[in-house]
């Protein structure tokens, strides 16, 4: 789900390079940012950095009163970020999937790039320590005895290692498994854990596999301990009865608890049916949290997990769980953050903005509207930043609307699986809904002037020349895409590009795409006459190729 104002996708996936280049752009929806946020460290009860998509790194310096971003030279996903004091701190970066077409072979290749960059100013400038195309980096933690110190666990088998406070990495341990987590006791004892857990004694130079009260079929994601003696680990274990399927098996989520020092570990009943964990906490030997994909957090005060639910947003994942000394923060998808202090029954959000998926935005000279596949149109005061709900059809999803003056507006959509359309001509204080002709789904609307307009939807194109009073259809194929420059000049897709020089009545074929794959993601954009975008899927064998063509001579080459 994304609540990110911007005209459409496609204009991310198009201007990708022209937008990572402009510093003036600024998320207008959701505040501080809209991005998916990942992970968690809290310095003190004042630092607490985020890290997330789309290169985000938040910091605060007040607690999460208030939130700045890092400005970070790098477009995905941020994931761990620690720091050993006030200016110095590691982030772990993975340039996720890039797909190359090698030619020679006509196959598709995956490439990972993996880093980890450094700062010793606190944020401000950064740069990278460490760059590898095998190791995937998936935690940090900090020798207890000696800040400078750090390991990171990684999914290539290996354990590396920084001396000098992240500035510089060595690879300290190859073990036969990915490690998932990793956790140092003190100077002598850690726990890693992956496909299973791992126990050195002699400050790392041997590992010791724990079997004798584990279950082997349990891939471990997280090692956790409150004290020396008191740890837990949370895993996934590939069982046969239904819970989640993953090929033949299924993954059922499972949780370990020692307090022997990691000697034995008790299997702690299930609390997770029916919602799928992402993080486990403990703050004390009884009292921890649970957080899942369905925007709930749990919380324990028994060591057997029976459970009560203290937190529940049903349009966001919550992806993790941090404690300082006084409070504690969550975090989750589309720029969810949360904070509780006291006995940790209450979380409070500390965002601002709308949580729908808004899938258009277009403006007048002073307002801005948008739209969402909740039902809802928004609208803000141009240059204000805030956006308020301006209306919502029940049981309806729109997708695409068209600001044609300061007072007249359309919106297109569906409600209850047929075609709507909706009109304001006084600048959306009032919105009623219109007869159009859209058949099923409304996905386009465009107007050149208060009379004459275009609109289509998933099975026709209709076209109004009286104001929106009475649509006439003019074309119909089944899920193409269409777009007009004027009241004669359009194109529409649908694994061929047809062009029409008279409002729709004939079309001509300018290009025909071998092996095109419709997935409904189709996405056609054009300036002016002459210059425009389209973008598709095309499918070779198993291989999924995304294109994107563009066009200057109004669609003949």
């Amino acid at each position: 789900m994304n609540y990110i104002l911007f005209k459409s996708t496609f204009f991310l996936f198009a201007f990708y390079t022209l937008l990572s280049s402009q510093p003036k752009w600024e998320w207008q929806n959701i505040k501080p940012i809209g991005s998916n946020l990942k992970n968690i460290f809290i310095y003190n009860e004042n630092n607490i950095w985020i890290s997330g998509s789309n290169g985000t790194l938040l910091n605060s310096k007040d607690g999460g009163d208030s939130w700045s971003k890092i400005e970070f030279d790098f477009s995905t996903d941020v994931g761990n970020v620690i720091f050993i004091d006030s200016l110095r701190g590691v982030v772990n970066v993975r340039d996720d999937v890039d797909y190359i077409l090698l030619r020679q072979k006509d196959t598709l290749s995956q490439v990972n790039n993996n880093f980890i960059y450094y700062t010793n100013d606190g944020g401000i400038s950064w740069e990278i320590a460490y760059e590898s195309s095998d190791n995937i980096i998936n935690n940090f933690d900090v020798l207890p005895t000696d800040k400078n110190v750090i390991l990171a666990s990684c999914d290539n088998y290996n354990l590396i290692k920084s001396n000098d406070g992240g500035k510089t990495w060595i690879e300290e341990k190859t073990f036969d498994t990915n490690i998932s987590d990793i956790e140092l006791i003190n100077d002598n004892v850690g726990f890693a854990c992956g496909d299973g857990i791992y126990k050195t004694q002699d400050g790392r130079k041997t590992w010791q596999l724990l079997e004798s009260t584990l279950d082997s079929n349990t891939s471990f994601r997280k090692v956790d301990f409150i004290n020396a003696e008191i740890g837990f680990v949370f895993g996934l274990e590939l069982v046969n009865d239904a819970r989640i399927r993953l090929n033949e098996g299924v993954l059922l989520p499972v949780l370990y608890k020692t307090v022997d020092a990691g000697n034995n570990w008790e299997h702690i009943s299930d609390p997770f049916n029916p919602n799928f964990p992402t993080d486990v906490v403990f703050i004390s030997d009884s009292i921890g949290f649970i957080s899942t994909l369905f925007g709930e957090i749990y919380k324990t005060t028994s060591q057997y997990l029976l459970t009560d639910l203290v937190y529940f947003d049903n349009k966001s994942f919550i992806s993790k769980i941090a404690f300082g000394d006084k409070f504690g923060i969550a975090v989750g998808d589309n720029g969810l953050i949360l904070k509780s202090t006291s006995d940790f029954n209450n979380w409070n959000p500390f965002f601002e903005g709308f949580r729908e998926d808004i899938l258009s935005v277009d403006a007048s000279i002073n307002y801005s509207f948008a739209v969402s596949r909740g039902g809802s149109i928004i609208k803000s005061e141009n240059n204000s930043g805030n956006w308020d709900p301006n209306y919502f059809s029940e049981n309806s999803s729109f997708y695409d609307l068209d600001v044609i003056n300061e007072n007249t507006i359309y919106a297109v959509g569906s409600k209850n699986n047929e075609g709507l359309m909706v009109k304001s001509v006084d600048n959306g204080d009032n919105w009623v809904e219109i007869a159009s002709n859209l058949d099923h789904i409304g996905n386009y609307v465009k107007f050149f002037d208060e009379k004459i307009g275009y609109a289509s939807s998933s099975f026709n194109l209709t076209k109004t020349t009286d104001g929106g009073k009475s649509w006439e259809i003019i074309d119909k194929d089944p899920h193409a895409k269409y777009f007009f420059v004027s009241e004669n000049i359009g194109w529409k897709f649908l694994g061929r590009i047809y062009k029409t020089n008279d409002g729709g009545r004939n079309w001509e074929l300018s290009l025909e795409i071998d092996n095109f794959l419709l997935t409904d993601s189709e996405m056609l954009y054009f300036f002016d006459e002459d210059f425009g975008w389209l973008y598709y899927i095309t499918q070779d064998d198993s291989y999924l190729n995304y294109k994107l063509l563009n066009t200057v001579d109004g669609g003949q080459s």
